[in-house]
């Protein structure tokens, strides 16, 4: 098994590609990530999580809302886990917190890697917000 590297570093806005590469180079891909600047209040940590711990997503909410949506996906865009938030608590102004443990929709531990997190806020009389935040590495 290859070596893991992680990068703690603060990028401006844009856009980055990381590539990964086999030790022999027979194999390689790579990913292109876009850094946006958030106007909004929303994290994931621990970040690096390791199996066995719970992640906390935190987001405020500054307007009552209908409903929230959690969506986790990989970071090829796949879905992972869709939670829909509608009980008085989950959607009255303040800040929220959701803990995510790992597993899928099916109930099935999801594999080290990187989810990116977002956050659907609706509103009964205007357009909804979508929020993302950094991405959430999973080991």
């Amino acid at each position: 098994m290859g070596e893991a590297y992680v990068f703690f570093k603060a990028f401006k806005e844009g856009n980055y590609t990381i590539r990964f590469q086999t030790e022999d180079g027979t194999a390689d891909t790579s990913i292109v990530i876009q850094v946006i600047k958030p106007s909004y209040n929303i994290k994931a940590y621990p970040s690096p999580m390791n199996k066995g711990d719970v992640a906390k997503i935190e987001y405020i909410l500054e307007n009552e809302a209908e409903n929230v949506t959690i969506l986790i996906t990989d970071m090829y865009g796949n879905k992972v886990l869709k939670e829909v938030r509608k009980g008085a608590e989950d959607v009255s102004v303040g800040r929220k917190i959701y803990e995510w443990d790992g597993y899928n929709s099916a109930g099935s531990r999801v594999a080290s890697g990187v989810y990116i997190i977002m956050v659907k806020i609706e509103y009964e009389d205007r357009a909804p917000e979508i929020r993302k935040t950094h991405l959430l590495i999973l080991w």
